[in-house]
């Protein structure tokens, strides 16, 4: 089995958005690992329809393992709902 992977593609910041949604990326693998900060997870039109279109046509896989960002924001999350408990 063949891994690709993609870090911390910020697709939240407008340049890396154009860049990714103009340019079609080489898919050299059966999986595709997607890590670090590759979107905001609660941007409803972050996640750009034709890449994962893409990705979803040449891996067999997908998997996201979330950069240090989005773990910092989780934890404030849980930090807040045990605080209010």
């Amino acid at each position: 089995m063949k891994i690709q992977y993609m870090s911390d593609l910020h697709m939240e910041l407008y340049d890396n958005s154009r860049y990714i949604k103009a340019k079609e990326f080489d898919a050299n693998g059966d999986v595709l690992v997607l890590a670090g900060d590759t979107f905001y997870l609660r941007d409803i039109i972050a996640p750009q329809k034709k890449f994962w279109n893409w990705a979803s046509k040449n891996f067999r896989q997908v998997l996201m393992v979330p950069g240090p960002a989005r773990e910092a924001i989780r934890n404030q999350f849980i930090a807040r709902i045990i605080e209010a408990k």
